[in-house]
């Protein structure tokens, strides 16, 4: 049989020397603690800051939208808008012609009344350069135009 060897206890120590134990192993469990606080900090400071980064893209990401879903808010107004004003514009100018169109037949009285009306076209800027011109027909770009008869009776005859 093998031979079988006890341990024995160890030595009784002195008790300077137990008091120098209880020391370092308290000097070495105070080290561990600091270190671990320390990595503690660091990891939870590194986690805010990829939390601030992220916080930051984030919130930008949600300007972007909401000022996109604003945009498209208004662009649908002004849409609105451009139509009503177009529609109202082209009644006024149907009112108009048919102002310019009844002055310049004479109303279809006999006789007028009241002071003598001069068609809308004839008091309109361009009209001046249209009858100094001499051009047959009146057009909004008898002021810009170069020929000797007008855009708007060039472009007819072409």
């Amino acid at each position: 049989m093998p031979d079988k060897r006890r341990w024995r206890a160890a030595a009784p120590m002195a008790a300077e020397d137990e008091v120098l134990l209880l020391q370092s192993r308290a000097l070495a469990e105070e080290e561990a603690a600091k270190r671990k606080g320390e990595m503690l900090t660091r990891f939870l400071k590194d986690k805010l800051a990829k939390e601030q980064r992220s916080s930051t893209l984030n919130l930008q990401k949600l300007r972007t939208q909401w000022r996109a879903v604003l945009r498209e808010a208004k662009a649908k107004d002004l849409h609105r808008d451009i139509e009503i004003l177009s529609q109202t514009f082209a009644r006024v100018m149907d009112c108009k012609d048919s102002v310019i169109e009844v002055s310049w037949r004479g109303g279809g009285r006999g006789q007028r009344q009241g002071p003598p009306v001069t068609p809308l076209i004839l008091r309109s800027p361009w009209s001046r350069t249209w009858r100094r011109r001499g051009s047959s027909t009146p057009g909004p770009c008898a002021a810009t135009c170069t020929t000797s008869t007008g855009c708007c009776s060039s472009s007819a005859a072409a």
